[in-house]
């Protein structure tokens, strides 16, 4: 089945999708917010000294909390990686 829209159809379509990834990227970072609250993956596993396995293992089991953005990207919050680290040395 051939679906036929309009240049113009397509081109809002488009446009919405980038407003919504747009929208979710700046609720994670936060407009106002310092880049160095955020970290990607590898940058987590430096700072745990962790292989990207057990990072993943622990994200998985809610342990530690992470926000996707977009299809592929991950990020977490440095607080959160922090209350994390605190609860293991406690535990």
């Amino acid at each position: 089945m051939l679906i036929q829209i309009i240049l113009e159809q397509l081109s809002e379509m488009i446009i919405s999708g980038l407003r919504e990834e747009l929208q979710k990227f700046q609720s994670v970072s936060g407009e106002k917010s310092n880049k160095k609250d955020l970290m990607t993956r590898k940058e987590v596993c430096d700072y745990l000294q962790c292989s990207e396995t057990s990072l993943w293992a622990w994200t998985k089991d809610g342990k530690i909390n992470a926000t996707k953005v977009g299809k592929k990207k991950v990020l977490y919050r440095k607080n959160d990686v922090d209350t994390f680290l605190n609860n293991q040395v406690s535990a």
